[in-house]
This record gives C-alpha cells, structure tokens and sequence, in this order.
C-alpha cells in the first residue's frame, strides 16, 4: 500500500499562527515520518493557496500587488515551516502555470460532463467597497439555529451549508456596511447530481471518525444545492469561457486540484508518475485538515473527482480537526490575540511547541493554548519524564562506565523492561494506524515515566548496576525512534549521542539495540524548563520591539 498525504493548502495572505500549524500541517508531518520509519511508500504533499478576495485584500493593505504579496508570504511561510521541522515531498502554490492550466482542464471536463450550469444569481455587493463579495466576506444570523456570526457558505453553529441571502442581519466583514443584491452569472457546479454517489461513499467510510463522517452526512442528507464555482475578480484562474470576462475561477474550486498539480510538479510535470498515486488502487488519499474545510474535501472535491471521470482515487481519510484556541478565545490577528509561528520560533525550540501541540491536538473536541499548558507539557513530560531519564541514565554510564555500555546479565525485572520497549511499538503503532496521534505520543510518554520508575527501583547510585544501566541505554535509543516522529530535533541529539550512525527518521519503526561496549557521546540535557510567566512576558517584549 502507497500513502498520498495532503495538508489543506494555507492561505497566503499572513504569516500562520499555532491554530494552523496545529490544524493540517504538523499532525501531516508527524504522520508522514510514522509511515516513512513504517518503510511505506508516501509522500506528503502540501503548497500554497494563493488565490481570491482576502489576497487582492491584503495587497491593497500592504500597497503591493497580488502577486507580490504571494511572493512574499510564499517564501515566509516556506522558511517558517522550515524552521518547525515540516518535512513536505512538495510544497507548491497554485499561482504556477502547470496549476492554471489544470485547473482550467478540471472546468473544461467537468463542463463538458455536464456538471457545470450557467444561472444568474444575486450576490451581495458592498457598495462603500465597491466589490461583490465572496461568501465568507458576509456575516449575519443563521436562519437554521440563530448562530451569529454565521458565514455566508456555512455556519459553524449547526453545520448546515449556506448561500449568502439566506442570512440575516446580513453585513460585510469589509466595511461592516449592509450589502446590497445584485445580479451576476455564473457557473456552478451541479452538487445534486452526486447525491447517491456521494451518500454511498460517505456511508462505506466506517473508518472516519464519527465527527466527520456524520457531519459530511449530514449535509447529503439535508439536500445539496448547485455551488457557484466562479468569482467576480480578477485575480485567480480566469473562467476559460469567451462570456465569462472579467471572472474567476473560486478559490475553493482551484486549491484542492493544487494537491494534484503539486504532486505532478515533483515528478518535474510527469502527470503519468503522478497518477501512479492519484489513480492507482493500491494508494490511500489521505487529507489533514480543519473542520472548516470539511465540506470541501467530503462533499465538494469528492464530487469534482467523480465528475472529471478519470479515474482519480477518492479521499480513503480526511482528519478534521476542531479548533486550538488560545487562553478560550479563538486566534485573532486583528486583536492580536494568539501566537504566531514567527513568534513562537523565536521564543522556544521548535520540538517544544510539536510536542505540546500534538499533545493536545484537537481531534475529536476544541482544544485550548495557554502559557500554564505550555509550561506543563515541556517542564513536567518533555524535561522530567523523558529529558531527565535519559540524561541521568548516560550520566552514569559516563561516570560508572566512561561512557562505554556495560555489559549485562539480564534479570527478570530487564527482561519485562525490554519486552515493554516492544510492546510501546505495537501500541504506538496501531494508535497511529488508527490516526489518533495523541494517543501514540501519550504511549510513548507512559514508557518514559515507566522507565524513571524502573531506574528509581534499580538504584544505580547505590551500586554498581550494568544490567540497569544497559537497559536504560536501550530505552533512550527507543525513545530516539519512538518520538522522531514528533520531536525529530531532539530525537536526532538523542540518537547521536548515543553513536548511533545515521538519521534516526531513516531507521525502522522497532527497538533498535545499543550493543554493549559502544562508546556513548558525552551527554547534554535535551531540554531545559520553561517559565509560563515569562514565556508571556517574552512574547510581549518581542511584539513591543517589532512595534
């Protein structure tokens, strides 16, 4: 079995902050390196979204042309999933001209399948603007459960998708005038006419969470409506009709077949060696994402896949995240509420913020940042269970050893040890295979403080005590490999300290041996505490400096 492995494209018109990288791109990663030390095929695919209202938006705000500001925030965002330690095959955007041209192929088939239908429709215009106004660029009141704010494509208190005129108390996020209706034609995908198809389908998914199987169900269940898939803009794909001038093709049209062309770009535009994972059936698609995206790839994608009707897999997985707060409240860059990734690499190691973010990584509930959890996880699991075990464990051998691993006469109390190191693999392993990667690093966590425990009752301090010491030697190099996936920085210092050759993420997922008589390398604490207090007053001093 192959794995092709998606991140919802980010957006480019800002620098990401932890919701983000929480939400697709780093539980993505931390999976892609679990396959890779599986010895799977995969590849873990990702690029830019570089399309629609909030880029022409933004560029106006920072006086730089669309495509200026996709340049801009392209290379930022490349250099700060960098430095967090994301390992893509590709990292594309969807201004490239191999994008356009099969973005354009996508509409032609899908339109010449008759899945595409000309209609005039009414859109709200924002007159003090003087835009029309995409769907998520109106807010009001949902007419299903009286959630406000509701956006106008979904409303995130019920779920139910929406049209911009059902809303009420209808306003623009632009200018926060109350829009008007105006005519406009567009084209739109025909969503009913996969209603069986997609119910089937969505039915069959039996491994998906509950969340977001039921959710996507739920929308096929309360009927599909046709999907405008074109824009009044000008900047984006343009509509490839002679009557459709001045239009665009909608952003959330074009970004998804970005996983496609990105994947054709890293075989240098080979779509042959690209359908070798998009249409062979020995390959699983597998999407991260944010619930908010969840329509998209369940009902949208899905649909667009089936209507172009050549032949490309349907998603085996998508993972939906819910929301990462941050102290309750949603991130905001307006109320400059929240961190952001520029921050956060600046104020802490990035294997500090992996592991907390997977720790508490928002799979089935909203999950909340705060400084004390922050605090919590790197002092209390990073530094003491794991960072102390290991250091005081070489420690000693350099003391006890000079730095060379003793041999052993394994006893009862070693053997059940090392048969826990194996059993930490299994179990590890299938929460993976089972997407819940805080269950898997939580496995890992219980084997350290179960190690801590083990040298705590072996006491070498008190004697001489090989048997421990070489025991304990095995544990850190399985915790090298065990928490590669999560905190690969660290695991690679622990790896090579312990002379092992090589990177730690090209090994196998099984409990590697550091024989007896190998010549450790002097130990150096893998982490160092936190103090929550002043991991804000870090934050404040750093924003005060940028101004």
């Amino acid at each position: 079995m192959k794995y092709l492995v998606t991140s919802a494209l980010p957006y480019v018109n800002n620098v990401p902050h932890l919701g983000n990288l929480a939400g697709s791109i780093l539980p993505a990663d931390v999976y892609t390196r679990y396959r890779r030390l599986n010895g799977d095929k995969v590849i873990y695919i990702c690029g830019t979204d570089e399309h629609g209202t909030p880029i022409t938006i933004s560029a106006k705000n920072e006086r730089l042309s669309p495509r200026l500001l996709c340049d801009k925030y392209h290379g930022i965002q490349t250099d700060l999933f960098e430095r967090f330690h994301i390992k893509f095959d590709n990292f594309s955007r969807t201004t490239r001209k191999p994008h356009y041209e099969l973005t354009t192929q996508f509409f032609e088939k899908l339109l010449a399948n008759g899945h595409i239908i000309e209609k005039v429709m009414t859109m709200p215009y924002d007159q003090k603007a003087e835009l029309f106004l995409p769907d998520r660029y109106v807010e009001g009141t949902c007419p299903h459960c009286g959630y406000s704010p509701a956006r106008g494509d979904q409303c995130d208190g019920c779920g139910k998708l929406l049209l911009p005129e059902e809303l009420k108390n209808i306003k623009s996020t632009i200018s926060g005038e109350t829009p008007i209706f105006k005519k406009t034609t567009h084209w739109f995908l025909d969503l009913p006419k996969f209603s069986d198809r997609l119910k089937g389908w969505l039915e069959s998914q039996t491994h998906w969470r509950p969340n977001v199987r039921n959710f996507a169900l739920s929308w096929v269940k309360h009927g599909l409506k046709q999907r405008a898939i074109t824009r009044d803009l000008d900047w984006g794909v343009p509509v490839p009709l002679p009557q459709a001038a001045g239009k665009v093709i909608y952003v959330w049209f074009d970004a998804p077949i970005g996983y496609i062309s990105s994947t054709r770009e890293l075989y240098g535009g080979d779509a042959s060696k690209a359908d070798e994972w998009w249409k062979s059936k020995d390959t699983q698609l597998i999407h991260f994402l944010g619930k908010d995206n969840v329509p998209f790839h369940a009902i949208v994608w899905p649909s667009m896949l089936l209507g172009v009707d050549e032949g490309y897999n349907l998603p085996h997985y998508i993972e939906g995240y819910e929301y990462l707060k941050f102290n309750g409240k949603k991130f905001s860059k307006s109320l400059n509420h929240g961190i952001w990734l520029d921050e956060a690499a600046a104020l802490y190691p990035a294997d500090y913020w992996r592991y907390t973010l997977i720790s508490i990584l928002p799979q089935t509930k909203d999950a909340d940042f705060s400084w004390q959890e922050f605090g919590k996880r790197v002092n209390d699991e990073l530094n003491d269970a794991i960072g102390n075990f290991v250091h005081r464990s070489l420690t000693f051998i350099q003391s006890k050893f000079g730095g060379k691993v003793p041999e052993p006469e394994l006893d009862d109390a070693a053997k059940e040890m090392l048969k826990s190191i194996d059993a930490t693999f299994e179990e590890a392993g299938k929460l993976f295979e089972a997407f819940d990667l805080k269950g898997a690093l939580n496995s890992v966590l219980r084997l350290a403080k179960k190690g801590n425990q083990y040298f705590n009752e072996q006491a070498p301090w008190k004697k001489d005590n090989p048997t421990a010491l070489y025991v304990s030697v095995q544990l850190d190099a399985a915790l090298s490999v065990l928490l590669s996936p999560f905190i690969p920085a660290s695991s690679q210092r622990l790896w090579q300290t312990l002379s092992q050759k090589g990177s730690v993420s090209s090994t196998s997922w099984s409990a590697p041996k550091v024989a007896a008589g190998t010549n450790l390398q002097k130990p150096r604490p893998l982490f160092s505490k936190i103090n929550p207090k002043e991991a804000a007053e870090r934050l404040a001093s750093l924003r005060g400096k940028r101004g």
